[in-house]
C-alpha cells in the first residue's frame, strides 16, 4: 500500500517536467492512472498566513496577558490570584536539570498553596515568547528568568498550554525546566558567578 502511494507520488512530480516538453517537438508523456481503489495525494497545500501559523496580534497580547498575570500572582505570592487565571485540572510540572535530574509535578491547587513558602521576594520574566494560537488553543514557548529579592536565580525554558473558555483564555498547564548554570549572559545562581 505505501509503495504505490509513493509510485503515485513520484508519476505526479514527474508530469510537471513532462508538459514542460510539450510543444518543443517531443511527444506528451502519459501519466498512468493510480492504481485501482486509489487516490493520488493531493496537492501540497499552500503555505498558511503568518498570522494563521502563528498568533494574530490580539490573540497573542491575550495569552501573554495570561501569563503576565500568573507572574504578578507569583511575585505577590497570591495564590488565589493564580488559580484565577488556571484550569483546575491542570497541572505545572518542574523539571529540575541539576545532577539529579529532578521532574515534579502537581496539581494547581497544590503548587498555588506553595507560593508563600518562597523565600524571597519572586520576580519571573519572558524572554522573546513565542505564541502559537489554532482555534481555542494556545501554547507559550519561551526562555525565561527567575530572580529572588531582585538576584538573579535560575532561567530555562517555560512552555504555558492554554485553552479559550467561554472567550477567556486560561492556562492548563505549564511545563519548565530549571537549570543554575549556563544561563546566556546571567549570573550563576547566589554566588553570582557569570553562567
Amino acid at each position: 500500500m505505501r509503495i504505490l502511494a509513493i509510485a503515485a507520488a513520484a508519476l505526479l512530480a514527474a508530469a510537471p517536467a513532462a508538459a514542460q516538453h510539450q510543444g518543443h517537438g517531443q511527444p506528451p508523456v502519459p501519466t498512468p492512472p493510480p492504481p485501482h481503489g486509489h487516490r493520488p495525494p493531493p496537492p501540497p497545500a499552500a503555505p498558511a498566513a503568518e498570522e494563521h501559523a502563528h498568533a494574530g496580534a490580539e490573540d497573542r497580547r491575550a495569552v501573554l496577558a495570561v501569563a503576565d498575570r500568573m507572574f504578578a500572582a507569583l511575585a505577590a505570592k497570591n495564590g488565589a490570584a493564580l488559580l484565577a487565571e488556571v484550569v483546575p485540572e491542570g497541572r505545572a510540572t518542574a523539571n529540575d536539570l541539576g545532577p539529579r535530574r529532578v521532574v515534579r509535578s502537581m496539581g494547581w491547587a497544590e503548587f498555588a498553596g506553595g507560593l508563600s513558602r518562597i523565600p524571597g521576594r519572586p520576580m519571573e520574566r519572558l524572554i522573546e515568547p513565542h505564541v502559537h494560537v489554532e482555534g481555542d488553543i494556545a501554547m507559550i514557548w519561551s526562555r525565561y528568568e527567575f530572580e529572588l529579592d531582585g538576584r538573579f536565580s535560575h532561567c530555562g525554558v517555560n512552555h504555558f498550554d492554554l485553552i479559550r473558555q467561554d472567550g477567556r483564555w486560561r492556562v492548563l498547564n505549564i511545563t519548565w525546566t530549571q537549570q543554575y548554570e549556563n544561563c546566556p549572559g546571567r549570573p550563576r545562581g547566589p554566588a553570582g558567578e557569570r553562567g
